[in-house]
């Protein structure tokens, strides 16, 4: 039988409809926390969340497929995988409004210091009311104007936040589509209360800020 190993904890965690269907095919499903100690040699396919897999590992596999339960490949070694011949897959969207929400949350927790509350809640046994700022009228700067980011945009909109993007592989007309400013990364970091980054990991990004 052939074996696919889920190293992802959002896998099927909602619905039991994907791993059915691979044990349909033929499939025996295999899983794991992490690639750490997982011996690949007799695994035929991957499913992969977060974690890194590199090209040493990969080299010693029988791995012929690797599908990341996500959008991006950075957590891939890409060269190893075109050098065996590997195909590796995304899921365009699977993710893109959990992200965008989180994405919103984080930007909330900063604006109205809720750690920092939490934190003297939790150590001092007071309650001190966060204070922070409003994000209405706030200047939101998205750098990386794809699915994601488009999705952020339009929730820091509906806060009543000014929203500036950066993605010079984005057509002008994607950002006039809904109101937002394109610009340069300069004035972007200049211009901004806020910044969110939704990019790829790759030697063009890399240390980008």
């Amino acid at each position: 039988m052939r074996k696919v190993l889920v190293v992802s904890r959002s896998f099927g965690k909602y619905s039991r409809e994907p791993e059915e269907l691979l044990q349909k095919n033929g499939f025996e499903i295999l899983r794991a926390d992490s690639l750490e100690e997982v011996e690949l040699s007799d695994v035929n396919a991957l499913i992969l969340g977060t974690a890194k897999l590199k090209g040493e590992k990969l080299r010693s596999s029988g791995v012929k497929i690797i599908a990341r339960n996500g959008v991006g490949v950075d957590n891939v070694d890409l060269n190893v995988a075109t050098e065996l011949g590997i195909p590796v897959t995304i899921t365009p969207g699977a993710n893109t409004v959990a992200v965008a929400e989180f994405t919103i949350a984080l930007i909330f927790t900063l604006a109205r210091r809720i750690v920092e509350a939490h934190n003297v809640l939790w150590k001092e046994k007071r309650f001190v009311p966060p204070a922070g700022v409003e994000l209405s009228g706030k200047t939101l700067g998205i750098i990386g104007f794809g699915a994601i980011g488009k999705e952020v945009a339009r929730r820091a909109l509906c806060l009543g936040m000014t929203v500036i993007a950066h993605d010079p592989y984005v057509d002008e007309v994607e950002f006039a589509k809904l109101s937002v400013e394109k610009v340069d990364l300069d004035t972007l970091l200049r211009d901004s209360d806020f910044v969110s980054l939704h990019v790829p990991l790759n030697e063009s990004t890399k240390n980008l800020i």
